[in-house]
């Protein structure tokens, strides 16, 4: 499978005059893969069913 990994971070970009820099918002959606913990109970994502997520998101 071929993936794009994005990098998240907490911070926030600033100049060197140390004033926030302005921010472009995006939406980013996070799909989950392997085994996965909620309140519903335990369950497996597997690529079949990833793929079925994704392919509702585009």
């Amino acid at each position: 499978m071929n993936t794009d990994y994005i990098y998240l971070s907490n911070s926030l970009p600033y100049e060197e005059d140390h004033r926030p820099t302005p921010i472009r918002h995006k939406l980013v959606k996070l799909l989950p893969l392997g085994v996965v913990h909620s309140t519903k109970g335990d369950f497996l994502v597997d690529n079949e069913s990833f793929q079925s997520i994704r392919n509702k998101f585009l």
